[in-house]
C-alpha cells in the first residue's frame, strides 16, 4: 500500500520524451551537425570543448538542444570564435514569464538557421537552448 502511495501518486516528466541525453564536447557534437546540414566551414583553431550535458531530438532538417544550466555565455564565445559574430544582437527579455537571453544566426549568415538563448523557468531553474534548422526544415514548419 505505502509503494502504491509512493508511486501511485507521482508523474514521470514527459517534457523530453523522444529525447537522447548526452554528454561531452557539445560544440564538436554543434558544429558536426551544423557542418552536416551545410554550414560555412568554422574556424576550428584553437575552439575550446564545450563540455556539458544535454538533450536533443533531431529529424532530417531540424536538431533542438536542451542543457539544463546557464552555458549561454560558454555556447556564445564558442559559436563567435567558430563562425564570427552574428548579425542579431543579443536580447534580452520576458518570454511567457520567463527572463530570457536570445540570439541567432540566420540561415543567409551562417548556411543552416541556428538560434541560442538562455532562460530562466518560474521555478527558478536555468535552461539555455539551441535549434538548428536547414532551409528544407524551416521550410516544411519543423
Amino acid at each position: 500500500m505505502f509503494a502504491f502511495l509512493l508511486l501511485g501518486c507521482s508523474r514521470p516528466n514527459k517534457l523530453f520524451d523522444g529525447y537522447t541525453e548526452q554528454s561531452g564536447d557539445m560544440g564538436a557534437f554543434l558544429i558536426a551537425h551544423a557542418s552536416k546540414w551545410g554550414a560555412r566551414v568554422p574556424n576550428t583553431n584553437n575552439l575550446p570543448e564545450l563540455r556539458a550535458e544535454w538533450r536533443y531530438k533531431e529529424d532530417s532538417g531540424s536538431l533542438q538542444v536542451f542543457v539544463p544550466s546557464n552555458c549561454f555565455n560558454q555556447l556564445h564565445s564558442f559559436l563567435t570564435s567558430a563562425y564570427g559574430a552574428p548579425n542579431s544582437p543579443i536580447s534580452k527579455g520576458i518570454n511567457r514569464g520567463m527572463a530570457t537571453v536570445t540570439t541567432c544566426y540566420t540561415l543567409q549568415e551562417l548556411g543552416v538557421g541556428l538560434w541560442y538563448s538562455w532562460y530562466v523557468t518560474k521555478e527558478g531553474e536555468n535552461w539555455t537552448q539551441f535549434n538548428m534548422h536547414t532551409e528544407q526544415g524551416l521550410k516544411s514548419g519543423r
